[in-house]
C-alpha cells in the first residue's frame, strides 16, 4: 500500500545510492536504508524505505546531468520503485540509481 500511495501521492524521480566498504553511505550519497541487514544496492527492493542523512539531489532522470527536481533534507524519506542494474564503482562495495517516490517518515508511517 505504502508503494501505491507513494506513487499517487509523491514525487517520483531518481536518487543515487552508494554504499561504501564499511556499509555505510558514501559521500556521493547520503541515503540510509531503513531495512535491517541490509545494506548494499544488490539488496535494494522495491517497497524498501531510504532516509536522507544530508542533502540528496532528487533529480528527473538517472544521470548527473539531469536537473535536480529539488533536494531532500535531511530526514526526508523515499520509497524504492525500481532498482536497476548497479554500477561498476571505486572507492565503494555498490551504487546505483534508483527510482523513488517521496513518502513519510517516522515511526507510525
Amino acid at each position: 500500500m505504502k508503494i501505491v500511495t507513494a506513487w499517487r501521492f509523491g514525487a517520483s524521480g531518481y536518487v543515487y545510492y552508494e554504499i561504501g566498504k564499511d556499509l555505510m553511505p558514501t559521500g556521493d550519497s547520503d541515503l540510509f536504508l531503513l531495512e535491517p541487514g541490509k545494506g548494499t544496492y544488490e539488496e535494494l527492493s522495491i517497497g524498501d524505505k531510504l532516509q536522507a542523512g544530508s542533502w540528496v539531489h532528487f533529480r528527473e532522470s538517472p544521470t548527473t546531468a539531469s536537473r535536480a527536481r529539488f533536494v531532500l533534507q535531511r530526514g526526508d524519506c523515499v520509497v524504492v520503485l525500481k532498482a536497476d542494474k548497479p554500477f561498476a564503482v571505486t572507492d565503494a562495495l555498490s551504487g546505483g540509481w534508483v527510482y523513488v517516490a517521496t513518502t513519510a517518515c517516522g515511526l507510525f508511517q
